[in-house]
């Protein structure tokens, strides 16, 4: 069982997309941001795997845990289309 660990280009890709926060870069870049979302599910995947060891984890998988990247923009006055962030969250059985 190994370490989860998030690639150095999943980071790389947050600060591009912090610089560029639109459509039409994302639309054109929506490839390698689908590789870094895998990238994403494994770690989550893998540490996921690490917290069932010591709890119950009620969360079905990685890929449940992670939060979408686009931001509800309607209330907002901010309107930048995306998140610069990935998030998350396990739910603990009760």
């Amino acid at each position: 069982m190994s370490n989860p660990i998030i690639p150095e280009a999943t980071i790389v890709f947050l600060k591009n997309l912090k610089e560029n926060n639109n459509k039409d870069w994302f639309d054109t870049n929506k490839s390698e941001y689908q590789k870094q979302l895998e990238s994403m599910v494994s770690f989550a995947d893998g540490l996921l795997e690490k917290l069932s060891i010591h709890d119950v984890i009620e969360t079905a998988s990685g890929k449940k845990s992670l939060h979408r990247i686009y931001r509800d923009t309607r209330f907002s006055k901010e309107k930048i289309p995306y998140k610069n962030n990935w998030s998350g969250g396990f739910s603990r059985a009760t």
